[in-house]
Formats: C-alpha cells, structure tokens, sequence
C-alpha cells in the first residue's frame, strides 16, 4: 500500500513532566524514557508507554549520554560508563575513563562506541582522541574491548551503525594528532568490516567529513550526513549514492515511511523543518509543534504512532494522523 505524504500529520501537545532541562528522550520495549538533571539532586528518570502520561524512576547518581537498545541501557553514571537491564542496577561497561556515544545491537551482540582522551609525552604534546569499542554478546555478562588493528591512528569514529549484515562508520582526523604528526594524511573516510576487528578504510571520493558527521539507517538505505548541507543516501549493495542539499539533525523511520528534522541554510541562516520521506531523497515538509527548531539540536523519538521532539528545553509529541 502506497503512502501519500500529503496526508500525514501529527497533533501537538506539550509534555509536562519534563518542560526543561531534559537530558534526553529514548524509546525501547515500547516505551519512552526521558532523563533530566535536576540540580544537585541528580538525575530524573520517567517512563511513558503513550509519551503523555509518565511514572518517575527512582534512580541515584547524575546520568549522561543516555541510551536504550532491546532491552539493554548505557549511560555515563557519576562519571562512568555503565550499563543496566532494569535501570535500576548499574555495573561498569569499563573502568577506563570514556565518553559514552552510542549503544548498538545487531541481533546477538552490544556494540558500546566510546572515545577517550590519549597523551603521550614523547611524541605529542596534546592529549588526541581515540576511538574505543566494547562488545557484550547476548549470551555472555562481560563486556570485551574489541582490538582495532585495521583503524589508523588519529582517525576518531564520529558515529557507527550497523547495515546490511556490516558495521559502517564514519570518521575523522583529530587535529591535535595531525597537528604533529607530519605523515598524517588529512583525508576523512568511511571504515567497513562485518565485525568490530575487521573494520577497515573505504575510499570515498570528493567526500569531506566533519567531528559531527552522522549515521542513520532506515527503509534499507544507509544515510550519511557529511558536512554543511549535504546528506548522501546510499543503497544496500554500495551501488547507488544520492546526494540531497539538507543536513540531517536526526532521523527516525515510522511506518513505512521516515520521519526527519532537517536544516538548510537560507542566506545565511540555518533553518530547521520537520519532514518526511517514503524513499529518502524526496522530503516533504509538516507541520511543526509549536516551538522554534532553530538555534538547538533537535532530538527525534518515533513509537507507534507518536512522535515525541525535543530541543532539550521543549518537549512535546506528536499523535500521527492520516
């Protein structure tokens, strides 16, 4: 059954529980979990099957870079990079110390993407980032650090999905480490593999990337938010690359159809509208919530009908109507 796009809308309302401060918003086991720091108390944890009507957690410690994912959470807890099935026990992922950026499951494993500061006196007087991944198979209870032999150093992974039976991620150079390291190639690139260890560069010509590229899936195609206004689509097979002129803030794929808030630049200034896509090159505009989307990062939850935006200060959600 074809859709029309000119018959999809969403009816706004304000969420009240969380009306700032909000952390983030993620949905896994049919249903939204929001998080907000309250200061010096810590953090706020609430849990919505509908995204109107919320039940608070209680939850100790402050929480950062929150993330759900069949069943299984990640979080900076107090600090570190930790992990829970109830939200309510937390172990440690690693005792290093970590940034937390994304939270994977391919169908048997955990993939944690994480980044750390490195310093090496002899060599470079900076700290440089350096990407670090953590697995957790479904059958197992201890995260391993996966090795990364294929990863050049000073290329740091700006984002990583899994697509089509392999992981893809996007890259970029840490400038402290090129800074002064005179062979270090300034080109950004893609790594393939169909595991962790054997992810390794693919050429990708007249393609720049930034520290804030982006990755999403949906529909089948993988979309690649390069830099600027410039978002490619590519086919299952790596055969077909599309461009479009938007940047992709965030994107979330609905029923059979996707859903994205993407900006363009308009003399200048940068504008941010809500869209949505039956193929992922032909976008048409919606209507909005009652909320500017223009100077804040937008964050997108998509469940059964319900469209929750936020900008981490407003937050509101969207019942789908067509």
């Amino acid at each position: 059954m074809s859709i029309n796009l000119d018959h999809i809308s969403f009816t706004w309302q304000p969420i009240t529980p969380f009306p700032k401060g909000l952390e983030t918003v993620v949905c896994d086991n049919s249903r939204f979990i929001a998080s907000r720091i309250e200061p010096g108390k810590g953090t706020e944890l609430a849990i919505s099957t509908d995204g109107i009507n919320w039940n608070e957690l209680p939850c100790s410690g402050f929480f950062t870079s929150f993330y759900a994912c069949n069943g299984l959470y990640a979080a900076i807890r107090d600090k570190k990079c930790c992990y829970s099935t109830d939200l309510e026990s937390w172990k440690e992922i690693t005792d290093d110390p970590v940034s937390l950026k994304k939270l994977i499951w391919t169908s048997d494993e955990y993939i944690a993407l994480c980044e750390q500061d490195c310093y090496d006196p002899h060599s470079y007087p900076h700290n440089y980032k350096q990407t670090v991944i953590y697995s957790l198979q479904s059958e197992k209870k201890v995260w391993c650090k996966n090795r990364l032999e294929h990863v050049v150093n000073g290329d740091v992974f700006a984002d990583l999905v899994y697509f089509n039976g392999e992981f893809i991620a996007v890259s970029y150079r840490d400038p402290d480490y090129a800074r002064y390291n005179s062979s270090f190639s300034p080109e950004q690139v893609l790594y393939k593999g169909q595991t962790i260890e054997a992810l390794e560069r693919v050429e990708t010509e007249d393609i720049e990337f930034s520290e804030d590229s982006r990755l999403w899936t949906g529909l089948g195609k993988l979309f690649l938010w390069a830099r600027e206004d410039k978002t490619y689509v590519i086919d299952d097979i790596w055969t077909s690359w599309q461009s479009i002129d938007y940047r992709i803030v965030d994107m979330e794929e609905a029923d059979s159809f996707l859903i994205g808030c993407l900006s363009e630049s308009r003399q200048g200034k940068s504008r941010k509208e809500l869209h949505v896509s039956t193929d992922g090159v032909t976008w048409k505009p919606i209507n909005l919530p009652d909320f500017d989307l223009g100077g804040n990062e937008i964050k997108l939850v998509y469940q059964a009908g319900r469209l929750i935006v936020t900008d981490g200060w407003h937050v509101c959600i969207g019942i789908l109507t067509r």
